[in-house]
């Protein structure tokens, strides 16, 4: 896996693997949008289990689409945690094909109303009565790529390509 390792900030490394992306004909740009490798990701959440799993060693790991930031323990020195990643890279073999999907977990979604304020805008916008807006949101099973910084708050995978819409100018 082709990646760039950079200091981030006074105490931690950042791993990007966007490289890795472009080598694969996939824009960073689009990744940003939405347009990631699946196959990229779970990479990236193997070799975030394979840092947490040093223990002590890490005081944070965090994966993103493209990328992985290691905070390091405070009383390692960067250049041990730079040498410590980079074996643990040399060591790491990359799943070069998507594995059988595992049994999904099904999580409730309500629609409309106070739980979904935002469905008839939806639905005007991408010319959709909210029942196909519905329909078309159910239609796959999602991705977490990663969690985001509310516990329980996850970045899923792409949605139905006829219900992309662009984020509000005033968010919630």
């Amino acid at each position: 896996m082709d990646y760039k390792l950079t200091p981030y900030g006074h105490h931690a490394w950042l791993l990007d693997f966007s490289a890795a992306q472009a080598a694969r004909g996939i824009n960073p740009e689009t990744v940003k949008l939405g347009g990631f490798s699946k196959l990229l990701c779970l990479n990236i959440l193997g070799l975030a289990d394979i840092f947490k799993q040093q223990g002590p060693e890490w005081e944070e790991v965090v994966p993103a689409y493209d990328s992985l930031l290691l905070k390091p323990r405070h009383d390692m020195d960067a250049q041990a945690a730079e040498t410590l990643i980079k074996t643990t890279l040399s060591r790491f073999t990359p799943q070069e094909k998507m594995e059988a999907a595992k049994a999904p977990i099904k999580i409730s979604v309500r629609y409309g109303g106070e739980d979904g304020p935002d469905l008839e805008r939806v639905a005007k916008a991408c010319g959709l009565s909210p029942e196909q807006v519905i329909a078309r949101h159910c239609a796959k099973p999602y991705l977490v790529c990663m969690m985001g910084f509310i516990p329980g708050f996850a970045y899923l995978s792409d949605t139905h390509a006829d219900i992309h819409v662009p984020r509000r100018k005033d968010p919630r």
